[in-house]
């Protein structure tokens, strides 16, 4: 190392355990490990347990059951009361450390790779539930009976090689990923799949896996990490689509150079990986394993410190043999391998103290002191951190290039997590060690007045265009560079917010780390300046170590990568100014787009009630989006109590530093940061206003998509700034004087006109003349004089408040026909008829029509004709240039009559469109159509076949047989079974010329002739199947017969009819007396096997369905018995049903009475009243038997 280099930190210290260990590991090898905060338990390659305490000795001479093999893993629950230990002899045993309670034991006769215990196994109610893992993953519960009931909860995933438990989630690694399984709603959350590397195979690898919290796991495999969030679905997304209540987030993903070995979470967002470099020594043997500090954001990692480690017999082992243990709350850690255990913990203040001192760093020693003093002083003056934690947060000394405050909502979880995935992850590009900064970056130097240099309108411009040019040439990948870091904070007020968003804040705040809650903050946007000042005084005692700071909303996308960049080339260039003096020393940035003519709010959120400076705002830039420098942001906090807070915090940033002389204004159009966003441009470095959807498709490389209401709406325009100009105005404004406003800007436009800045000059008269319809007519005169009315026309007001004279537009017009043809094409398009004389428009173009410009010409007019309404021209004119705006034009003004001569051309334009305009029901009728395509049999075809789908009328079904035989004949043997109205014959011989022989078949079944039907199926299709088929539809015998006649010399055919149709359609012996002696036939014996099976099955059928008759016989004839050995019962009330009198005599006079005659229907009768010609067998009234 170079003598004058400073010496590196170190982050770890080691302690190598001995003691006991010595001779545990002399005769074997240490082959797995788990540890707790007293104790270590070690699993050996001959299957024993060791206790040992973390200096190396014996911790317990307790007697563990012995494994026959190697242990695999060891599992210890959470109060490291309860061990459990699985091996390859398939025996699995959990024991208790401290008491004398029963363990398990289980053997299984399989090999078991995992053992996991639940966290909360101690406790006996719970179940005493244990998890293991072989080519299965399985769940063991005590049940009521004291025995173990097994649940599967995974299989065909291939062999389970990792397990972890947290909680009501259980993670697990096997042959094609990771899967989060949720015990309580028992289902899978989600697989997380793993790339086969590059050298050997994903299963070659052990995967580490460890839970950093409760929502929070680690995944360390091959050579890469992926950190994944548990976080809770959206209610509605729950019960609208049945998913599970949770949802696994990868949240960061980030390879390693060296292969993974083992993992564990240190502080926030950083990590302590064991690894093992990739590159091998000479002797193909794997070199020392290094033991890393991560840090990690979103998809970026940086190595905060890498350690060589020599371990025992390194040389002799793979990443495989090398594992991590560590204890969380304590950050220890253990990095283990066969013959050796090392434990590695953080320096203390003590520590690093005392390394400073030993290397004479005094200055660095200052610090650590000074840092240390400031978290225990404020953490006695507000008890608690930024963050609401009762524990202080600690310093982050690091030096960063750029911390980004976004000022966010409570509430806005989406946005956060969208920008967490998209633009932060994005770093500064690498581009071959070439810089812009002479061509692009304007650093002030400091005038002999004092006052810093002015960029004017013109180096703006220039910077601009040769940042565009560079952007053309850029084309290289988006490299991270970690040299110059970036944080990101969230800040958001909580005071007074409910109890269930702030618990949701905290959650996301450990698994983040990235939030600055202000609890004494009501977060809402008047107090948006507040909650900027506090932020600002938060970020600058927890991160005070940057050198620019970005503000931007969560409703901002960053190119944070051109933008980090653009500040490098910033800093370099200013820190060169420096050296030789000719800037201030203390420069402050003040980076955004500009507004200085911003006129005071009175209404709405953004009204102002105490802003009394002046009728104007004073110069600020846009709050979408600005960078200030870090002796800004230090200069704001300190004086924040005291300054004035107005309600937009980018018109207090404008305020506050409008008196200081240090500071650069930096005024760049590549902000697009308004209230509204302007069209966006690829130069762009922010664009404001967009959605968490917006934001992934620039993202993902849609970087200008368009805007559909861009047209209607009032959007801010881009600019140039101009100090001077804004300089006189305010002079004006504020003092009056010889010159009004309009006449400063008059000489102005006249000045910008002479330096051929035209289109400046455009956009100075829509600022200062807006709607005065006098004063645009009076200067766009001289835009004609210079021939560049093209400069001024997308400026010129269109409003029915300030509508010019049409002559106006028309010389734009003009002019624009004569230099521009696909610029007017665009106006054309873009300005509403109601400007200009259309007539007068379409005999310029008439007058000026060229051939080389026929297509755009020829579309104008088709425009310009629809505007007059002669819109037969209008048709004309689109189908010459077979523009597929006709058809919009057809049906806006209902022109279906004026097309009828254009139908054929319109289908060679379009043909779906063409087609479906013309099945439109009531517009024109399918005779005129089929009449204009009789010439056309292609179109003609794609008519009809459209217009059956629609409209089956039956018209021209036999013009579409035809067509089917010709274009699509797949179609025709449907079409034919679904119509009614061709004929018959001329179809038959329109197949048979064309050899359709299933159209064929069913022509002749719907003709009658089944015989001639058959025949082709047999000698032509050669298909037995549909024969038979053929032959059970129509169940003829006749046809049976003709099968079987045409089939005796086939024996294949023979075998398929046996199968098909023998015992049980018609007799077998028709078809096995056909069969000759000798003849052999393949599969004869399973087809008699199977035709004896099925007429067995018949007869057992047909004797019980006998049997069930019989039965029904006998039980309905006894019913019918007994109910006729019933007596019928006649009452005083009954009456003869002929003569109506009583059937009983009452009286003593017997010589009324008469014999009665009763039927089983209930009628009674005298005999009397029955005339002799009636059968007394049969009722009169109901005809049924008596009795």
């Amino acid at each position: 190392m170079d003598e004058k280099s400073e010496p590196v930190e170190p982050l770890f210290k080691y302690l190598r355990i001995a003691c006991d260990l010595r001779e545990i590991v002399k005769n074997t090898s240490i082959s797995c490990i788990s540890a707790t905060t007293k104790i270590l338990i070690i699993g050996n390659s001959w299957g024993d347990i060791h206790i040992l305490d973390h200096e190396g000795n014996v911790n317990s001479h307790q007697k563990f059951p012995k494994h026959i093999v190697g242990i695999n893993q060891i599992s210890v629950d959470s109060k490291g009361e309860w061990i459990g230990s699985c091996s390859d002899d398939g025996k699995v045993h959990i024991t208790c450390l401290y008491a004398e309670e029963s363990g398990v034991f289980l053997n299984l006769e399989r090999q078991i790779k995992c053992i996991e215990l639940d966290p909360m196994y101690h406790k006996s109610s719970l179940g005493r539930r244990f998890i293991l893992g072989d080519y299965q993953l399985t769940l063991y519960e005590k049940t009521f009976l004291k025995g173990y009931k097994p649940t599967v909860l995974s299989d065909s995933e291939g062999l389970v090689n990792a397990v972890k438990w947290n909680g009501q989630f259980v993670a697990w690694a096997s042959g094609i990923g990771v899967r989060v399984y949720d015990l309580n709603e028992k289902c899978s959350l989600g697989l997380i799949k793993w790339e086969e590397p590059k050298v050997g195979k994903l299963s070659d690898f052990r995967c580490n896996l460890r839970w950093r919290n409760a929502s929070t796991l680690l995944i360390g495999w091959v050579d890469s990490i992926r950190i994944c969030v548990i976080r809770k679905r959206n209610l509605i997304e729950v019960s609208t689509r049945n998913l599970p209540g949770f949802i696994v987030d990868p949240i960061s993903t980030f390879p390693t150079e060296f292969y993974v070995c083992g993992l564990a979470p240190l502080e926030n967002n950083q990590l302590v990986v064991l690894g093992v470099p990739k590159e091998r020594d000479n002797d193909s043997n794997f070199q020392r394993p290094i033991l890393c500090a991560i840090r990690y954001e979103c998809n970026v990692s940086e190595e905060l410190c890498t350690d060589s480690l020599t371990l025992k017999g390194y040389q002799n082992y793979t990443p495989n043999d090398y594992s991590l243990e560590c204890l969380i709350d304590e950050n220890k850690y253990f990095i283990v391998s066969p013959k050796d255990i090392v434990s590695a913990s953080l320096y203390e203040i003590d520590d690093r103290v005392k390394w400073l001192i030993e290397h004479e760093l005094i200055m660095k020693y200052i610090q650590v002191i000074s840092a240390f003093l400031v978290g225990v002083i404020f953490s006695h003056i507000f008890g608690e951190t930024f963050c609401g934690s009762k524990n202080v947060e600690k310093i982050d000394d690091q030096n960063y290039l750029l911390v980004v405050l976004i000022l966010t909502a409570p509430k806005n979880i989406l946005q956060r997590n969208t920008i967490r995935e998209t633009w932060l992850n994005l770093r500064p590009r690498e581009f071959n060690g070439t810089t812009y900064q002479n061509e692009i970056i304007f650093v002030p130097k400091t005038l002999p007045s004092s006052f810093l240099e002015v960029e004017n309108v013109e180096k703006q411009r220039i910077h601009l265009i040769n940042y565009q040019k560079w952007l053309k040439s850029s084309k290289i990948p988006n490299i991270k560079k970690l040299n110059n870091k970036i944080k990101h904070l969230f800040a958001i007020g909580t005071e007074a917010i409910d109890e269930t968003l702030l618990k949701e804040l905290e959650a996301e705040q450990k698994v983040y780390h990235d939030l600055i809650l202000i609890n004494d903050l009501k977060d809402s946007y008047s107090n948006l300046t507040l909650k900027l000042i506090k932020s600002l005084q938060k970020l600058l005692i927890t991160t005070p170590n940057f050198k620019y700071l970005l503000k931007c909303d969560d409703d901002s996308y960053v190119k944070l990568d051109y933008l980090s960049q653009d500040l490098i080339n910033y800093h370099m260039k200013v820190n060169e100014i420096k050296n030789k003096k000719e800037t201030l020393e203390n420069l402050g940035l003040y980076w955004g787009f500009f507004n200085g003519r911003a006129n005071v709010k009175t209404s709405g959120q953004w009204r102002e009630t105490n802003y009394n400076l002046c009728d104007r705002y004073l110069p600020y830039a846009l709050g979408g989006g600005y960078v200030i420098s870090k002796n800004i942001a230090t200069t704001v906090a300190t004086l924040g109590d005291d300054l004035i807070r107005y309600t937009s915090e980018d018109i207090s940033m404008g305020v506050w530093l409008s008196s200081f002389r240090n500071i650069h204004r930096r005024h760049d159009p590549r902000f697009d940061t308004a209230y509204l966003p302007r069209q966006c441009k690829n130069y762009h470095l922010i664009l404001h206003k967009k959605t968490p959807n917006d934001m992934r498709e620039i993202f993902n490389g849609n970087q200008c998509f368009s805007d559909v209401n861009y047209n209607e709406k009032k959007r801010p325009p881009e600019y140039f700034y101009d100090c001077m100009f804004e300089k006189a105005l305010n002079v004006i404004t504020e003092k009056g004087g010889k010159y009004t406003k309009v006449q400063i800007t008059r000489l102005y436009v006249d000045h910008l006109l002479s330096q051929e800045k035209y289109e400046e000059a455009a956009k100075l008269c829509l600022r200062i003349f807006e709607n005065n319809k006098d004063l645009w007519e009076e200067e766009v005169y001289k835009f004609v004089k210079v021939k560049q009315l093209r400069s001024v026309s997308q400026y010129l007001p269109r409003t029915n408040d300030c509508k010019l004279n049409p002559q106006v537009y028309e010389m734009v017009l003009y002019e624009y026909l004569k230099l521009d043809r696909l610029g007017f094409l665009e106006l054309i398009k873009e300005w509403p008829p109601n400007l200009y004389n259309t007539t007068a428009v379409i005999n310029a173009i008439h007058d000026h029509f060229e051939k080389k410009d026929k297509n755009i010409l020829l579309e104008a007019l088709a425009i310009l004709y629809s505007h007059e309404q002669e819109y037969d021209k209008a048709l004309t004119m689109y189908l010459k240039l077979q523009h597929k705006d006709v058809f919009q034009l057809i049906k806006k003004h209902n022109l279906y009559n004026a097309i009828r001569n254009m139908i054929v051309d319109l289908i060679k334009l379009d043909c779906e469109k063409a087609i479906s305009m013309l099945l439109e029901r009531n517009k024109i009728s399918p005779e005129i159509v089929v009449a204009e395509l009789e010439n056309h049999e292609t179109f003609l075809y794609m008519f009809l076949d459209a217009l059956d789908k629609v409209d089956s009328v039956g018209k021209f079904d036999w013009k579409l047989i035809n067509l089917y035989a010709k274009y699509d004949r797949d179609k025709m043997l449907s079409f034919l079974k679904r119509s009614r109205t061709y004929p018959l014959q001329d179809a038959y011989e329109l197949c048979k010329v064309n050899l359709f022989y299933p159209e064929m078949v069913y022509l002749l079944d719907r003709m009658g002739d089944s015989t001639e039907a058959l025949t082709i199926i047999i000698k032509k299709l050669k298909d037995v199947t549909k024969a038979i088929e053929f032959c059970r539809e129509h169940n003829d015998l006749e046809l049976w017969e003709y099968l079987v006649n045409e089939s005796v010399d086939k024996p294949e055919v023979i075998t398929k009819l046996l199968d098909g149709i023998a015992g049980f359609i018609i007799n077998p012996e028709m078809l096995i007396d056909k069969i000759q002696q000798g003849q052999k036939i393949p599969g004869l014996k399973n087809a008699l096997m199977k035709m004896l099976n099925g007429f067995n099955l018949q007869v057992s059928v047909h004797d019980g369905c006998n049997q069930i008759l019989q039965t029904d016989y006998f039980n309905l004839h006894e019913k019918l018995v007994k109910q006729q050995e019933k007596g019928i019962y006649i009452g005083t009330q009954s009456n003869c049903c002929l003569c109506q009198r009583d059937i009983l005599v009452k009286d003593k006079d017997c010589s009324k009475a008469s014999d009665v005659i009763v039927f089983n229907c209930h009628h009674f009768f005298h005999e009397s009243c029955v005339p002799e010609k009636f059968n007394l067998d049969f009722c009169a009234i109901c005809m049924s038997k008596n009795i």
